[in-house]
């Protein structure tokens, strides 16, 4: 199969003079004033929702008002309508004495959306301070976490210093070789497993021995420390 791309060559002139970064062009200017035009339109640099009388729609609800109960009375006032415009569709009724029916429906639709789009700012404020409250709660618990785990090192710093110093007074006063020696001598003294066994049961055997040793060796430290 020959290696032809489905879609064809974009025009020349969109792609030809830009082979290196170094020639691209520069970003268009930022818009003077409060409009600018994009494809054959004016546009407002400001974001401003217009009124529903500016869009030439009758507003059916209360500015003052909060806009859950608005939108409540909407909704209570949009199941009224539905249910006359089928109550006259039933009824078999001409045309002229639905349609006025039909475009309050609409025009009850349209405040609805209206309202729904009025709170995308609040709704978007809220998410926003959402976001950063998870944010924050998550950098406090990581906060946390290291503090508990520097706390943890501390504390194993200071247990180390303390054997340190609790073996360092066993050596001077000549205990500590006693102790070795004694551990040493207990696991010595131990019943090792016969010849016949696999090397991996004497080894987990010496092991243990070993264990116990150094158990008793620790057992010691902690007596000399209280």
């Amino acid at each position: 199969m020959n290696n032809v791309s489905q879609f064809p060559r974009p025009p020349q002139r969109l792609f030809e003079g830009f082979a290196s970064l170094g020639e691209l062009p520069s970003p268009p200017p930022l818009p003077e004033g409060t409009t600018y035009s994009c494809f054959g339109g004016t546009w407002s640099t400001q974001f401003t929702m217009p009124t529903l009388e500016e869009s030439g729609r009758k507003q059916l609800f209360d500015a003052n008002v909060p806009a859950t109960e608005s939108l409540r009375m909407l909704n209570a006032r949009l199941l009224k309508v539905y249910e006359e415009v089928v109550q006259n569709i039933a009824q078999e009724a001409e045309h002229d004495a639905v349609k006025p029916h039909v475009d309050e429906l609409e025009l009850v639709i349209v405040n609805m959306h209206f309202l729904i789009n009025s709170l995308r700012v609040p709704q978007a404020r809220l998410q926003l301070a959402k976001l950063i409250t998870e944010q924050a709660q998550e950098l406090d618990a990581h906060a946390d976490l290291l503090r508990l785990r520097m706390q943890q090192g501390r504390e194993c710093l200071r247990n180390v210093h303390i054997e340190i110093e609790t073996m360092r007074k066993l050596r001077e006063r000549g205990e500590m070789d006693q102790i070795l020696t004694a551990a040493e001598s207990l696991a010595a003294s131990q019943t090792l497993p016969p010849e016949d066994v696999s090397a991996n049961q004497q080894a987990t055997t010496r092991a243990a021995l070993y264990a116990r040793a150094a158990e008793i060796a620790a057992a010691a430290i902690r007596h000399e420390r209280h």
